[in-house]
């Protein structure tokens, strides 16, 4: 099978033994469990989106009263991210945390349980559910919706109490059915960005409106519930990728407040998902576009010079890491992996 490996930028940093990556990682969770989470109804939940060094909501911003699963908050993915350290290093308290924020999501008012729709957010100062980072129920984006359902499919893995994991797939089943039903593709044949919450477009005239890549979540949904035999939405996956190859790649902004037509970390999910379904659609055309076009675009983003006194020089603009390092799992490139840790070694710094 022909991969088509992409090298990346030539770029390495030399690890730090007296601060690892792993030491950074470990100071970050130290930081959320100490300075960011509260409780509410019995659950844990985070104090805030957007807080400063000392861990105090920052309601100047538009993030600052809010909490939840959506774009500008990723419980769910936080806290899976928690639970596989905590697996990792044994720490049962740290994976105790995880399932408690995880129950926050499923049991505190952000899922209509009749139809899947999931709300993103909880307004920490009035407790409405609402389904964008403006406080307003006037929009969402189907894509970032997808998302918190597949981040759910993927927890519910690694849940161990059967009748939870029960209750996580059936609400997946229904917001990819939701989805699926309710939101129509645009003109080009691709998912819209922006949508009313009954699923019929709002926000036409976004620049971005039928080129953003927040779509690809919608796929990578999708995907995974075919390959697990829940569903088969091979027909859905055939036409979108098809409108997203016939484009050329569409690689406008997932960042709900961006407006980039070639966003970074659009290539590298497009590289990811697109793997997937090349996959499951037995698709060597769609694998090859995933390593020529998504995979080789992330070499437009590199930097040419150190930026604040830090050996950046060769790395990436921030969302471009994850495609290197998942190319290995085809091609066994290390190079790919040196590239990730590289950048994140710059992160760190």
């Amino acid at each position: 099978m022909q991969t088509n490996c992409f090298r990346g930028p030539l770029v390495d940093l030399i690890e730090n033994p007296d601060y690892t990556i792993f030491d950074s990682l470990i100071d970050s969770v130290r930081f959320i469990q100490n300075q960011c989470i509260t409780e509410y109804n019995n659950h844990a939940c985070v104090i805030s989106n957007f807080v400063n060094e000392k861990g105090e909501p920052q309601l100047w911003h538009d993030f600052g009263p809010l909490e939840g699963p959506g774009w500008a908050a990723n419980t769910i993915g936080g806290a899976y991210e928690l639970h596989e350290l905590g697996r990792f290093t044994h720490d049962e308290n740290l994976i105790t945390l995880s399932l408690s924020l995880l129950d926050h999501i499923l049991e505190d008012g952000f899922i209509d349980f009749e139809s899947g729709y999931i709300y993103g957010y909880r307004h920490t100062d009035t407790d409405a559910r609402i389904s964008n980072y403006q406080s307003n129920n006037d929009w969402f984006c189907p894509g970032s919706m997808a998302k918190m359902a597949h981040q759910l499919l993927e927890f519910s893995h690694v849940v161990k109490n059967s009748d939870k994991r029960d209750l996580i797939r059936r609400i997946v089943g229904l917001t990819a059915n939701w989805i699926v039903e309710n939101v129509k593709p645009t003109q080009n044949g691709w998912w819209p960005r922006y949508c009313a919450i009954d699923g019929t477009w709002t926000r036409e005239d976004d620049q971005f409106f039928t080129t953003s890549a927040d779509g690809l979540f919608i796929l990578d949904l999708l995907v995974d519930l075919t390959h697990a035999g829940e569903i088969d939405y091979r027909d859905v996956l055939e036409a979108r990728c098809s409108a997203f190859i016939g484009s050329g790649g569409l690689f406008g902004s997932i960042n709900h407040d961006t407006y980039d037509p070639h966003e970074c970390v659009s290539y590298a999910v497009a590289f990811r998902t697109l793997r997937r379904v090349a996959d499951v659609l037995q698709n060597e055309s769609l694998r090859t576009f995933a390593y020529k076009v998504a995979l080789a675009g992330l070499g437009r983003f590199r930097l040419i010079k150190d930026r604040n006194d830090v050996a950046t020089k060769g790395l990436l603009y921030y969302g471009g890491l994850m495609g290197y390092v998942l190319s290995l799992e085809e091609c066994g490139e290390c190079s790919s992996v040196l590239r990730g840790c590289a950048g994140t070694r710059a992160i760190q710094a």
